[in-house]
């Protein structure tokens, strides 16, 4: 048996992958979920955070409030730039 006769024996990857039940993803795929992991995690640190601060009830609340109202700012920020350019 020549060394050709055992590479043509060994499957490539997609016969390997079938093989175990899988496939082969698409790059966008991979990236889609690899953001959704990320939201995810991000969404259970907040959670936790909120969840696990030493500050009492109404501490906590007003500075949400007050982190939501400078990120709607800072959102409405570029919008008003650009609408005052037009």
């Amino acid at each position: 048996m020549t060394t050709r006769d055992l590479m043509n024996q060994i499957p490539d990857t997609a016969e390997l992958l079938a093989l175990l039940g899988l496939e082969r993803r698409s790059q966008s795929e991979a990236v889609a979920s690899a953001f959704a992991i990320f939201g995810a995690g991000l969404a259970i640190g907040a959670a936790l955070a909120i969840l696990l601060t030493p500050k009492n009830g109404q501490e906590m609340r007003d500075e949400l409030t007050d982190q939501a109202s400078k990120l709607r700012d800072h959102l409405r920020a570029p919008r008003a730039a650009s609408a005052a350019h037009d």
